[in-house]
């Protein structure tokens, strides 16, 4: 995961985010936070990944994510 610049893991890393990318569209409200914050903890791995401009490129993050967040702004550990 966000390791190495090889194809084979750039490939590893789209596929998992990808996996990331639908969990955090079916996130259900009343669902466990922990859950959420492990999804959004994961998530913010990859940017920090040699390849996250390519890993990033062309996938829709940015609504599911603001959606997220504004609906579970008041809880601290999102905040965090």
């Amino acid at each position: 995961m966000a390791s190495g610049s090889c194809q084979g893991c750039e490939e590893e890393d789209e596929e998992a985010l990808k996996k990331l990318i639908v969990r955090l569209n079916n996130v259900q409200e009343g669902k466990q936070i922990e859950t959420l914050v492990q999804i959004l903890e994961d998530m913010l791995v990859f940017t920090y990944a040699d390849h996250a401009s390519r890993l990033f490129q062309d996938k829709n993050v940015h609504v599911p994510l603001l959606i997220v967040l504004d609906s579970y702004m008041r809880v601290a550990s999102v905040q965090q």
